[in-house]
C-alpha cells in the first residue's frame, strides 16, 4: 500500500480542509465499501467501521442546518423543513 500524501495517516485523520474549525476524515467515502478491507480480512485483525448516525450535515449563516441521517425518515423530515413541498 503507498501513501501519497507528505505524512502517514489516510483513513486515520482528521482535517481541517473545507472549513475552518471543522475537521473531517478526507478519506472516510474512500475507505466505505472499500474492497480492500474485505481482501486484507482486516475485520480477523479488529478492524471494524463505525457508522454514526449523523452521516453529513450543512449549517447555513442562520444557524439553521440540513442533517443528513442514516435513518432515511430523519433525513426527509429534515430536507421538508426547507422544502415548499411538504407531506
Amino acid at each position: 500500500m503507498l501513501e501519497r500524501n507528505p505524512r502517514i495517516g489516510g483513513g486515520c485523520t482528521t482535517e481541517a480542509t473545507v472549513f475552518p474549525g471543522f475537521r473531517l476524515n478526507p478519506a472516510r467515502q474512500l475507505l466505505h465499501g472499500c474492497p480492500l478491507i474485505g481482501d486484507l480480512e482486516l475485520y480477523r485483525y479488529g478492524f471494524s467501521y463505525i457508522e454514526p448516525p449523523v452521516q453529513q450535515a450543512a449549517v447555513f449563516r442562520d444557524g439553521t442546518a440540513i442533517v443528513i441521517y442514516k435513518d432515511l425518515e430523519r433525513s426527509c423530515a429534515s430536507l421538508t423543513r426547507f422544502s415548499e413541498w411538504r407531506h
